[in-house]
């Protein structure tokens, strides 16, 4: 588990976090945060196709600590595999009403409000995508995130 999250936040490295997340899922299918674990590298790694049956199943397990994340999940993949900002945008903000845990969730509030930046600043509202990149900044853990957000407020 930790393995994958350093690949994740510290490394920047999502291919190398699936590879421990899937390890975990399939000796443990029961275990809602290590489907977590994985639905997110899988996301974060562009394979959004094989993330669905992951989102899908912790969207069916009822766990409280998932809803929020499965929110960002959600969001992604409209966002990416959809191509639909105003769904993923909606999501999105969904996930920043739900309350996030310090140590499983924090990051996701993070990649909510990265998610709604890079809608904004599609949409040419440079304002609110400023505004979203520096609450990510606030949150954020992962190296990739904070890179992305920084790259964005210095141009």
């Amino acid at each position: 588990y930790y393995l994958s999250h350093i690949y994740l936040e510290h490394e920047s490295q999502p291919g190398r976090a699936v590879n421990y997340a899937q390890w975990l899922v399939e000796r443990y299918p029961n275990n809602p945060i290590f489907t977590m674990r994985l639905a997110e590298a899988l996301l974060l790694a562009g394979r959004s196709d094989e993330a669905v049956t992951y989102v899908n199943r912790l969207k069916t397990s009822g766990h409280k600590l998932t809803a929020m994340p499965v929110q960002v999940f959600e969001g992604l993949l409209h966002e990416q595999q959809r191509k639909d900002d105003g769904a993923a945008a909606r999501f999105y903000q969904a996930a920043l009403k739900m309350p996030a845990d310090a140590f499983y969730t924090r990051e996701f509030h993070a990649m909510a409000h990265a998610g709604l930046a890079r809608i904004a600043a599609r949409a040419n509202d440079r304002s609110l995508a400023r505004t979203h990149y520096k609450k990510t900044l606030d949150l954020a853990e992962y190296k990739s995130l904070i890179r992305e957000a920084k790259a964005y407020l210095k141009a």
